[in-house]
């Protein structure tokens, strides 16, 4: 049986990302620490893409003031709240 996990996943352009949306991610993110969703990070710049998975401090309670706030920072189309298989995405 497949094992299903809630993510958050921040699409990135590394070209273009400021120090102020890292910053206000991070402290967002802090605000909403739980253990419910994970956080995922797809980065992506010229010719290059990957993607990060922070460790369990970065889980946190997927809720709609956390994903608009998000929305936000990157962008309407850049933050996605979805059901994973728990496998897929620790395999990256």
């Amino acid at each position: 049986m497949e094992m299903l996990v809630q993510a958050i996943t921040i699409a990135v352009d590394a070209a273009v990302a400021t120090p102020d949306q890292l910053e206000a991610t991070e402290k967002l993110l802090a605000e909403h620490s739980g253990v419910r969703a994970r956080v995922v990070f797809s980065v992506h710049t010229e010719g290059v893409a990957l993607t990060m998975v922070p460790d369990d401090r970065w889980r946190v309670h997927p809720s709609t003031v956390l994903v608009d706030g998000l929305r936000r920072i990157w962008g309407q189309d850049a933050v996605h709240h979805e059901l994973v298989s728990a496998e897929r995405l620790m395999a990256g």
